[in-house]
């Protein structure tokens, strides 16, 4: 025999009470504005942490990127907590206590695990990997891990309409969130993103000598018709990259080949003297030799042996 109430009843602000469901509400939005604002300006305390080493400029492309999954997060994260105020222990119209406790859990446990995920990869990236000897942007986020970061916002808030609907009957509801999830998000990504030029101002001011020397002389190389990309600028700024330490040996050795050095070659060791990098000698695989004339060559001068 089937018994009275046995049938989801449909979620609706009646169900839910008028004051609990536009409370929940507020207090959702309000929290994904306050985690948009520590993502954003916790990602720029990140960034200041790498400028004792090789600075991690973002381009234009990786900041929407990063600016965007933080305000996708943050609503879904928030949604957590518009669902937790919704079935919290005050509303009594909720019937079924061991799915509400269930659901309740479940969003706190999402939540914390997320916020926990992100700041630690947040932190140890910078710490560990950027300021590594010899990094050269092998975990590049916005060509190799870009779904990743699409996924991860849309998967949560798609298991909080899961655990939901053990409880309610959603029906329309879910097309209504997502539309102003979208909405929330939008907003979250023109309004919370931190200033960046604070810390790109800091940068150019501390490298202004070497980055204008870089820009003139690219001037004057794309008079002769030559022409270097931005990945070869941000190569030349780096003091710890391998890429930076393995052009600067492949220049060496053009000059001790006995060949026609190209015009290029001419303008990047020019570049390498006037900059003085000196991040070569942190590698144990060169030989002794190879170090003291590349060291030699950045200061201007070849070693009487030579």
């Amino acid at each position: 025999m089937l018994k009275k109430g046995f049938l989801k009843p449909e979620i609706s602000v009646s169900v839910l009470g008028k004051k609990q469901f536009w409370t929940g509400i507020v207090v959702g939005v309000a929290a994904a504005f306050v985690l948009s604002y520590f993502f954003n300006y916790a990602r720029e305390g990140a960034r200041f942490i790498t400028f004792f080493r090789d600075p991690f400029i973002l381009t234009e492309k990786e900041f929407r990127l990063y600016d965007l999954f933080f305000a996708t997060l943050s609503t879904s994260l928030g949604f957590g907590f518009t669902i937790i105020y919704w079935l919290q222990g005050g509303n009594r119209r909720v019937k079924k206590h061991y799915l509400k406790t269930f659901t309740i859990s479940n969003a706190w446990l999402i939540t914390f695990v997320a916020i926990m995920l992100v700041s630690r990869f947040g932190s140890l990236l910078p710490i560990l990997v950027y300021g590594t000897f010899g990094y050269n942007n092998e975990i590049d986020i916005l060509h190799g891990y870009w779904l990743l970061l699409v996924l991860i916002p849309i998967y949560i808030f798609l298991i909080h309409w899961n655990t939901i609907r053990l409880i309610f009957r959603i029906r329309y509801w879910m097309a209504f969130a997502t539309l102003f999830y979208c909405l929330v998000a939008l907003y979250l990504y023109k309004t919370t993103t931190a200033d960046r030029s604070v810390l790109n101002k800091y940068y150019y001011q501390r490298n202004k000598q070497y980055i204008d020397f870089i820009d003139n002389e690219f001037s004057d190389a794309r008079v002769h018709k030559v022409f270097f990309s931005d990945t070869t600028k941000q190569m030349l700024l780096k003091h710890y990259s391998s890429k930076t330490v393995n052009t600067l040996l492949k220049i060496k050795q053009a000059f001790g080949s006995g060949r026609t050095i190209s015009l290029d070659t001419l303008i990047l060791e020019k570049i390498f003297i006037h900059n003085m990098n000196r991040q070569f000698i942190y590698y144990g695989r060169f030989q002794n030799r190879d170090k003291k004339l590349v060291l030699c060559a950045t200061r201007g001068h070849l070693p009487p042996d030579s």
